[in-house]
């Protein structure tokens, strides 16, 4: 029986991967796209807590570039400026760590 430290860290580690599952499905998105409007991300990829924290953390990282005010008159649109950095093996492996989570085909 895993202890609940254990149990707290494998939780952890699977939120990390299912976040930069996230950010790399965004980068192929807007790669794809050339730009997208949060909304368009959103309905793509799901409204949930991952995508804005995978936006936000893309942003910060200088690998996507946010334009807008964020107000209805002004919505944010996003741009790529790096290609995600995994390879469809890194990807195939995410995806089977995170069976539960659902996916984007991004292929």
């Amino acid at each position: 029986m895993a202890s609940r430290r254990t149990r707290q860290k494998e939780d952890r580690d699977a939120g990390r991967s299912r976040l930069k599952l996230r950010c790399t499905e965004i980068q192929k998105f807007l790669l794809d796209q050339t730009t997208g409007s949060e909304r368009s991300i959103r309905n793509a990829l799901g409204d949930d807590p991952d995508t804005s924290k995978a936006l936000r953390m893309l942003v910060k990282q200088n690998k996507v570039k946010r334009f807008g005010s964020g107000g209805r008159s002004d919505p944010f649109v996003y741009m790529a400026l790096l290609p995600p950095p995994l390879s469809n093996s890194e990807l195939e492996h995410l995806k089977e760590a995170n069976p539960t989570y659902d996916l984007l085909d991004v292929e």
